[in-house]
């Protein structure tokens, strides 16, 4: 029987009247928490997936097209400029027009937002329970946890891709170079571009409406695996998306066990600002000390967490525990 927005059906209603094939589906997929909130039937994948096809598309048009807007923008006027890399055209149309790095940041991350905003709206489900926007099935001391875990994933991926090439390495200094030196209320707001905008927008999509879709269907092994591959595909750089392969999957993972999006969307933020604090505070870090020894601290904790965070997710009380909502 399809559950109706609203409505609710106790577990032995469900079980009374559900066809066998469902009443497996539900068994086989009890160690996914978001589908507590969720139907019990086996709803439509290829809404969730041609989202993520669409968001990949995009970014990839999206990449396409801005490298000629900044170069028609930035240096129209000065041919001698035409050889220098993109990365440099953009901070320089940046410090000219401030505004227009606003703009170039929000625009890939709104088109994600509304692909995942737009899909929820024509869902019959409420918007918040269809994007795993609910308060999940663990106490919320589990999303803090979870997301100081997040950053030193991150840091153990960037050190092996490191000793293969120095491409990711250099592409974080760009950004570094991009958002730093702002200072005041429009300092605060470019720092938020690349930490709380992605962190945000990206996990609304990929782990909202794309993966909690999927886990009312598939496995969740499945369900985070494809997920992840979609969010790494819309990153386009085979060397960005690799890095971010792993992340994906941790984000998806503790989205699956909490029941919601909001320990991602933290673990999301927390990531990305800590790569951010580090590219800004490199340079300083040679001539003082104590910057050193915060973000030592910080990964210190990082570290502590993430074992914390694993041994409660391997442990069988975790698998059962966050399945009751």
């Amino acid at each position: 029987m399809l559950r109706t927005k609203g409505s609710s059906l106790s577990s032995s209603e469900n079980l009374d009247e559900s066809s066998p094939t469902n009443v497996a589906a539900v068994e086989d997929t009890a160690s996914s928490p978001l589908l507590g909130n969720l139907a019990h039937t086996r709803p439509r994948v290829e809404t969730a997936l041609l989202a993520g096809l669409l968001a990949v598309f995009g970014m990839l048009a999206i990449s396409l097209l801005l490298p000629l807007f900044v170069k028609s923008a930035a240096y129209s006027s000065d041919p001698l400029q035409e050889s220098l890399p993109v990365a440099e055209d953009i901070k320089a149309l940046a410090e000219r027009s401030p505004g227009m790095l606003v703009i170039f940041s929000l625009l890939p991350q709104l088109m994600l937002a509304a692909l995942a905003l737009g899909g929820s709206w024509l869902s019959p489900e409420g918007w918040r329970q269809r994007l795993g926007l609910t308060t999940g099935s663990l106490p919320k001391r589990f999303w803090i946890l979870f997301a100081l875990s997040t950053p030193v994933i991150s840091v153990v991926t960037g050190l092996i891709i490191s000793r293969l090439t120095n491409d990711l390495s250099q592409r974080m200094q760009d950004l570094g170079g991009l958002y730093g030196g702002h200072t005041g209320l429009f300092g605060l707001l470019v720092l938020s571009l690349p930490t709380l905008v992605p962190g945000l927008c990206e996990e609304l999509l990929f782990r909202g409406y794309v993966q909690t879709r999927l886990l009312q269907s598939w496995q969740p092994a499945k369900s985070i695996l494809v997920s992840s591959l979609l969010f790494s595909a819309a990153h386009l750089s085979p060397i960005h998306a690799l890095g971010v392969f792993p992340l994906s999957l941790w984000l998806g993972t503790i989205a699956m066990r909490c029941g919601c999006i909001w320990p991602a969307i933290f673990g999301h933020t927390a990531n990305n600002l800590f790569a951010l604090v580090v590219l800004l505070a490199s340079p300083h870090a040679s001539t003082t000390p104590q910057i050193s020894m915060a973000l030592g601290l910080f990964f210190v904790i990082s570290t502590c967490a993430c074992i914390t965070s694993l041994f409660f997710l391997s442990s069988q009380s975790a698998a059962t525990g966050s399945y009751k909502s």
